[in-house]
């Protein structure tokens, strides 16, 4: 009898424990289900309120942004999300934010100086999964907390004044390349875009890999047409919320494509930092200029590799080494080569500021020795002027998303931690509350005396705080280098006016169609 109750109260206890077993992790997956159910409709009621475009029951602004969603096989167009998001800024410029419906997910858009400064001053926040879209990976522009600043500060020295100033000979030798190809004829049509993204990938990758200028052309040509389509791919994966899942963009046929480009350019990445890595053990015996050459962003990691080691705060593997690299590359040439088209555009548009430039080029610098002086070049002061004019014109990375971590206020709008918030550099750039004439050129604006009456975050095209562009003294370097070989060796006359060109705004602004100059030797002139 005791035996039988024994038995009883044995599988009475176990089927319980069972029950528990079973609806424990069902209890805890329902919770979570529940708590995110909730906090859909908590934002969605929240952010109905909110200044937005009349939009579809369950899609969305989605058809606007993309007219051929659901479909996963064709691209979107950026040009449909830059008319949507710049219309609905024009319409709530008073209001400076708005909402975009992507489905029933809202996404706040910052559109002048006060909602950036209401929220950017803020700790602390996140730049959320759709920045992994870009195919960052973990580095130092998608990673955050311990790791990233970890990063961020083995990273530092690549940019200080002595590591810039020991990349200014390749700067010039690969603008003077440049020159040389354009020849001493006047052209009465050309394109600048291939020639500035090939002389910004070719300092990109001597100064984090020591590739010498002149060499893998075809290799460097085919990371330009892999890096411009994962571009154009990124804008169609974020606006398309069926693409956001892995697998579903992986399989899609956008995605086979994207991850042939990743792998094309993880693979040279990866074959880099071996080759290095193999040689080291060599280094004693290479003659001076080779271990001059060694002195790049690879070898300032590998004072970091442990590749053993597990905490990513103190050390880098191949793989972290990699990922910066990719960041670098991809942060470092498209949007300098961005800055760099508009600027020339601008420019050659406005040809009174053009012949100031070049005056004050011509007395400042002598000769090609004071191209590589630091110094000479931060006395350009209407120079610095006309790139920072540019910027507020087209930014270069028109648009940044933050997930906010904390609550924040902008006027009458409360937003909500947890919430995507978009920040239109192109609207606050061009606030009339702030800018006088704002849609003109005048690089007068960034006088220090008007300068210092423009309230601080009416112009942010490196962003701000913490996160803020680690590489804006390189990008600003190299963009001014380039401007001066080619303004003091050729007068620039654009073939359009502004208000002729159209843009997209894609990871970053590019124009519709070619920006095409006229190109006349300033000896011709004389």
């Amino acid at each position: 009898m005791d035996i039988a109750m024994y038995f009883i109260k044995s599988v009475w206890l176990n089927s319980k424990l069972l029950q528990l077993l079973t609806l424990g992790p069902l209890s805890i997956l329902l919770f979570v289900l529940f708590k995110k159910l909730y906090n859909a409709v908590r934002f969605i009621l929240h952010y109905r309120s909110f200044p937005s475009k009349k939009s579809h029951l369950f899609f969305g602004d989605l058809k606007e942004l993309i007219p051929s969603f659901p479909s996963l096989s064709s691209k979107a167009s950026s040009t449909y999300a830059a008319e949507f998001i710049l219309d609905q800024q024009a319409k709530n410029e008073n209001e400076g934010v708005f909402v975009l419906w992507v489905s029933w997910y809202p996404v706040v858009s910052a559109c002048d100086y006060r909602a950036a400064e209401a929220i950017l001053t803020k700790p602390n926040h996140d730049k959320g999964s759709f920045y992994k879209f870009l195919g960052l990976k973990d580095g130092l522009v998608v990673s955050h907390g311990p790791k990233w600043k970890a990063r961020r500060r083995m990273i530092e020295p690549f940019f200080s004044t002595k590591t810039l100033s020991s990349y200014l000979p390749s700067m010039k030798q690969s603008f003077r390349s440049m020159i040389k190809e354009l020849g001493e004829e006047k052209m009465e049509s050309i394109d600048m875009g291939e020639n500035i993204h090939k002389c910004s990938l070719d300092i990109i990758m001597k100064s984090t890999m020591s590739i010498s200028i002149e060499s893998l052309r075809e290799r460097k040509n085919e990371m330009i047409r892999d890096l411009d389509f994962c571009e154009k791919t990124v804008i169609t994966r974020m606006l398309n919320p069926l693409l956001w899942p892995e697998n579903m963009f992986y399989n899609s046929e956008l995605g086979k494509i994207f991850k042939e480009c990743e792998n094309r350019i993880d693979h040279f990445t990866e074959s880099k930092i071996k080759e290095r890595l193999e040689s080291r053990t060599e280094l004693p015996k290479v003659n001076e200029s080779e271990r001059e050459m060694r002195n790049d962003f690879i070898d300032l990691l590998l004072n970091h590799y442990k590749p053993d080691s597990t905490d990513v705060t103190k050390s880098i593997d191949i793989e972290g080494m990699k990922e910066e690299i990719l960041n670098l590359i991809i942060a470092g040439h498209d949007t300098i080569a961005s800055g760099l088209r508009w600027t020339l555009f601008l420019l050659s548009c406005n040809l009174d500021c053009q012949e100031k430039l070049y005056n004050e080029i011509s007395s400042s610098l002598d000769d090609d020795d004071n191209l590589t002086d630091l110094e000479a070049i931060s006395k350009l002061t209407y120079l610095d002027q006309c790139i920072k004019e540019s910027m507020r014109l087209y930014p270069p990375v028109p648009i940044l998303a933050r997930i906010l971590d904390h609550d924040a206020q902008v006027g009458k709008y409360r937003i909500l931690k947890g919430t995507v918030i978009i920040f239109s550099y192109y609207a606050i750039h061009r606030d009339s509350k702030v800018w006088e004439n704002p849609d003109s050129f005048d690089p007068d604006r960034f006088s220090e005396e008007r300068f210092a009456k423009i309230p601080k975050f009416a112009f942010i095209p490196f962003g701000h705080g913490q996160r803020s562009c680690i590489g804006q003294r390189f990008a600003m370097i190299e963009m001014k280098l380039f401007i001066i070989h080619l303004v003091r060796k050729y007068k620039l006359v654009s073939t359009q006016t502004v208000d002729q060109v159209k843009f997209d705004m894609d990871v970053t602004m590019k124009p519709k169609t070619p920006l095409t100059l006229k190109l006349f030797p300033r000896e011709t002139l004389a």
